[in-house]
């Protein structure tokens, strides 16, 4: 999972810099994962912890994407669709090591309890939502809860 939120410059953040400072950016394709809110995430955890389930569980925001897709989903919420992203390789980018293409995780336990996290698109947008950031409040994350607890 690519984790993202608040308390430091994450990767739609730099994006954004990146974007205000060039005529066209890179995105890597041979890089694949799931986008993950930390706001929703911590939302997932404190569903799960009260059912003191055994096991492990992954909890990623729903789908996944390459950098690229990633970059371009930032552009189009913040309206800069017109901005160039250039496909890239990971050597190409210049990555010191080369990460896994595909590093998705499957969310099957937590979704067996009952417990989705949106899908990243949408915990993007609330995420870059302009008014998040001038009232700095964070909005109620969403997590779906289907199933009866078990604890």
């Amino acid at each position: 999972a690519w984790l993202y939120g608040a308390g430091r410059v994450s990767f739609p953040e730099k994006v954004l810099q990146a974007a205000a400072k060039a005529e066209s950016l890179k995105g890597v394709t041979d890089e694949i994962a799931s986008p993950t809110w930390t706001t929703d995430l911590a939302a997932g955890i404190a569903a799960l912890v009260p059912r003191a389930p055994f096991g492990i569980y992954h909890l990623t925001n729903s789908g996944h994407c390459s950098r690229l897709e990633w970059v371009q989903e930032v552009l189009r919420i913040r309206g800069l669709s017109n901005l160039r992203v250039e496909p890239a390789t990971q050597e190409e980018f210049g990555a010191p090591y080369r990460k896994p293409v595909f590093s998705a995780l499957a969310n099957v336990n937590a979704a067996r309890l009952g417990i989705e996290l949106r899908p990243w698109q949408e915990a993007l947008e609330e995420h870059l939502r302009p008014s998040r950031s001038e009232s700095g409040a964070a909005p109620a994350p969403q997590v779906e809860t289907l199933g009866p607890s078990l604890g």
